[in-house]
């Protein structure tokens, strides 16, 4: 389930009942890069991203009580220190995986 933005209890349900080796790979980084570019960003879609970043958020840490298996993902997929989700930073997603969401491995 990847990103699992809203993922809930029917999706965990899901995940460990019908769906046998689902896992959620969230995004964190992502959200968390962008957030830091609040000033390129209109208003509009700053609203939205931190709408979605409290939801996912949330989200994994539901997963994660619940029980379904989390693997770490980026989306890292630019290159270069002005890229939207630069090279070289996915080891930042464990950490907002700590601070963000509550995990601890």
């Amino acid at each position: 389930m990847e990103h699992a933005t809203f993922f809930d209890d029917e999706c965990a349900d899901l995940a460990l009942t019908h769906r046998k080796g689902a896992m959620v790979v969230p995004t964190l980084l992502v959200v968390h890069t962008l957030r830091s570019r609040a000033h390129l960003m209109p208003e509009w879609a700053m609203k939205k991203l931190l709408y979605v970043a409290d939801k996912m958020a949330s989200a994994i840490s539901l997963a994660h009580k619940r029980g379904v298996p989390i693997a770490l993902g980026t989306d890292s997929l630019t290159y270069g220190p002005d890229s939207a989700n630069p090279w070289g930073f996915h080891g930042t997603e464990l950490r907002l995986l700590v601070e963000l969401a509550g995990l601890w491995f």
